[in-house]
């Protein structure tokens, strides 16, 4: 048997799982559970219809009071996950902050990253074993050549070891990105062994969102790379 490289098997899993994801949009019913079901209940909600003939729940989360910028990201709550919508401008980690505080997974180990939400698709930005690719739907931008706005999906995003095709391109600017993460208070599963000892837990397992996060953090600015004033080591960051 051809002996495949994890990076391809980990690629059509994903691809498998948004197929699914997909099929699931199209065919569920025409409510979603409501917000006051979900952990943290925000205080700012209204029901849409944004992604077909389907009602959910969106809520309007204020970034300004954390980053400081008038920016926003917009959630779309279904059953078991949710449809995040986020300018290119809001702070990165805020964002991977309130997605914790939210109850969804698969940016923690993400968190104490610096740069905005628009890198993130740039690069492909990935750490302790999560990358953008695992949770990015689509992106919005500029189009410079088409003059125009244009949306392209993951699939044709070029994703790869910390690079896309917005990577080195002056031809797109960026300003949303639409993530798709799955809403439980337990983390994804760990695949970093590093970030699995310190929590104490087997590679493979699972830990509340909030730990992994703290723990993340502690280990990246044991590292100098969390850029916090406090920590003159985080100019490395």
């Amino acid at each position: 048997p051809v002996e495949r490289a994890p990076h391809v098997d980990r690629r059509e899993r994903r691809e498998d799982a948004r197929v699914r994801r997909q099929r699931q949009h199209r065919s569920a019913a025409s409510s979603a559970r409501t917000l006051g079901s979900a952990p943290g209940t925000p205080t700012s909600i209204r029901t849409v219809t944004p992604f077909g003939r389907r009602t959910c729940s969106v809520v309007n989360i204020n970034v300004a009071e954390l980053s400081g910028a008038a920016r926003s990201a917009r959630i779309g709550l279904f059953e078991d996950f949710a449809v995040i919508s986020a300018f290119a401008g809001v702070v990165w980690d805020d964002f991977v902050a309130q997605m914790v505080d939210e109850g969804l997974a698969g940016l923690e180990c993400l968190s104490g990253i610096p740069g905005l939400v628009g890198a993130t698709p740039m690069q492909n930005v990935g750490a302790y074993g999560q990358e953008g690719a695992d949770t990015i739907v689509f992106v919005r931008a500029w189009d410079r050549q088409r003059h125009e706005i244009v949306k392209v999906e993951a699939a044709e995003c070029g994703f790869a070891y910390r690079t896309s095709i917005f990577k080195g391109s002056d031809r797109w600017v960026i300003f949303e990105v639409r993530f798709e993460l799955p809403r439980r208070t337990e983390s994804m599963p760990i695949r970093y062994a590093e970030l699995a000892k310190a929590l104490a837990i087997p590679e493979g397992g699972t830990a509340p969102l909030a730990r992994v996060r703290d723990t993340l953090i502690a280990l990246r600015r044991g590292k100098g790379m969390v850029v916090d004033p406090c920590y003159p080591e985080s100019q490395n960051a």
